[in-house]
């Protein structure tokens, strides 16, 4: 449809050019291959999702998140741990190729099954308490920028029809924006073990450099760990071979003060 489209009835014309200029402003994630999942680095970098013990969640008001330092984070809501994570960015991804603020119709099994999850009663009450979760909200502040908003706009569930409708907000593209994201394999995520091992995966992702390190004092703060660093480092050989198993590092060393991680290389 071209900008200077005419019918010649003034009243459709003017209706024509309102649809035009909606289609110019609306705003959309950037696009990504159909077995990738994505999440904005300062996100992904953070201690928003981490693992949590089993049980109630606890409710938390403007909590300063652990974050890279030149970037500040503060949450309020539930407690998130991994398989929010897996459920935000399966929202995200749903939404990559269509404008954002726009409902998106999906089934509550269909989502189930692209979670990798079974088609349960148990399932379904995960499901709907984790999407309840992601009514939480975050403020992000950096050099350049200061964002607030809450992870999933709304939602609404048609329990007859066993279909969920939710929005995302526009603002979410904001941590979009010069590449600032990470791509993460859906399928070998899916296939580890252990939350932990989920969490270094996605931080593992926000570098391309293929030798990376961690300082221990700095996982113990990402993962919320009040253990002593040697029960770290024990869960952390665990941890390193799920990687390895599911090819998403190479190669591995546990030193006295941090991890070091050879991971594989980006195609």
């Amino acid at each position: 449809m071209k900008d200077d489209i005419s019918t010649g009835n003034p009243d459709i014309d003017k209706r024509i050019q309102a649809a035009l200029e909606k289609e110019k402003t609306q705003i959309c994630l950037p696009f990504w291959g159909d077995s990738h999942r994505a999440m904005p680095n300062h996100i992904a970098r953070s201690a928003l999702f981490t693992p949590i013990k089993k049980g109630s969640r606890e409710f938390i008001d403007n909590e300063v998140i652990w974050s890279r330092k030149e970037v500040e984070i503060i949450y309020t809501g539930r407690r998130l741990d991994e398989s929010d994570a897996d459920l935000w960015m399966q929202l995200l991804h749903y939404n990559r190729n269509k404008p954002l603020s726009k409902k998106i119709e999906l089934s509550r099994a269909g989502l189930l099954k692209d979670l990798g999850k079974s088609n349960g009663s148990k399932s379904y009450k995960w499901l709907d308490a984790a999407i309840r979760r992601l009514g939480g909200s975050i403020i992000i502040e950096t050099k350049r920028y200061i964002f607030s908003e809450v992870l999933l706009q709304g939602y609404s569930l048609d329990k007859q029809k066993g279909k969920y409708y939710f929005q995302i907000s526009n603002e979410i593209a904001k941590l979009f924006t010069n590449s600032e994201f990470s791509l993460i394999k859906a399928k070998n995520r899916y296939k580890l073990k252990y939350d932990l091992s989920k969490s270094l995966q996605r931080h593992i992702a926000t570098s391309s450099t293929t030798k990376q390190s961690f300082q221990y004092i700095d996982l113990l703060k990402r993962f919320k760990r009040k253990t002593e660093i040697r029960y770290l480092k024990r869960d952390l050989k665990k941890v390193c071979k799920d990687l390895e198993d599911q090819k998403i590092i190479t190669n591995y060393e546990i030193k006295a003060d941090k991890l070091i991680i050879w991971r594989t290389k980006i195609t």
